[in-house]
């Protein structure tokens, strides 16, 4: 199972948080503070991740170059 951090952000305000790929890699589990929440892997490549739960709907993130 690979495993990591990250920093969310949303409204300005940040919080670390902990995930958690299986190792089908068909599931990634998101920890931040005392939520937990699996998703379903929809898609990822180099670029672009979707990623999808009962609890938030859809959820696309690309990429951003520095």
């Amino acid at each position: 199972m690979l495993e990591g951090k990250f920093q969310g952000i949303h409204n300005g305000d940040s919080r670390n948080g902990k995930w958690k790929l299986s190792d089908d890699n068909k599931t990634l589990t998101i920890k931040i503070s005392i939520i937990s929440i699996k998703f379903k892997i929809e898609s990822f490549d180099e670029k672009k991740r979707v990623i999808s739960s009962d609890k938030t709907g859809t959820l696309e993130y690309e990429k951003v170059e520095e």
